[in-house]
């Protein structure tokens, strides 16, 4: 299993990855698949993924913004699912660090790609709980539930993630993870 320190590393990856990649300037995210196992992070394939909108879609106002965003946006996890199909990497007993965890969509895909563990920041995850929509808190812990009976096992990094100047938006207002 990964340790807190690589929990930290991985996490704040996806938020790089986001922040550079992700195509919603309301709460950009990113996700990382990196596979399990003392060799799993230095010698394998890594992968991103973050919430943007389809290959050959083009980005609008109206697609980034509520309340069509939720029609049009994919989400950080799948994206880096089929991702990781596409190249050949293996998603079998994986670990994938996304800072808001699975939600019900997500917690769908990872449980059938054999993702064996999800990594979310507790911090984020809270400030999800707070600002976000009932619909969205409600999807997260029916994600959460979904995991949970399909034996992918969760952990939170519990910690400030970034000490520094990074910031990143969250339902469109700046912070620092």
């Amino acid at each position: 299993m990964a340790s807190d320190k690589s929990y930290l590393y991985w996490l704040r990856r996806a938020y790089f990855a986001a922040k550079k990649n992700s195509d919603d300037p309301l709460t950009p995210m990113g996700a990382v698949l990196v596979p399990d196992g003392p060799a799993g992070y230095r010698n394998s394939q890594i992968c991103y993924g973050v919430n943007r909108l389809p290959k050959g879609v083009s980005i609008t106002a109206g697609r980034t913004s509520d309340p069509l965003r939720a029609f049009f946006m994919g989400y950080a996890i799948n994206d880096v699912i089929y991702k990781a199909a596409l190249r050949s990497i293996s998603t079998h007993d994986a670990i994938i660090f996304c800072p808001l965890g699975a939600c019900a969509i997500s917690a769908h895909a990872v449980i059938q790609a054999g993702v064996r563990r999800v990594v979310a920041h507790k911090q984020t995850r809270s400030k999800s709980v707070i600002e976000s929509s009932a619909d969205v808190t409600s999807s997260i812990a029916k994600g959460d539930t979904m995991l949970t009976e399909a034996g992918v096992k969760r952990n939170q990094y519990d910690g400030q993630l970034f000490t520094d100047n990074f910031q990143t938006n969250f339902e469109g207002v700046l912070w620092t993870p």
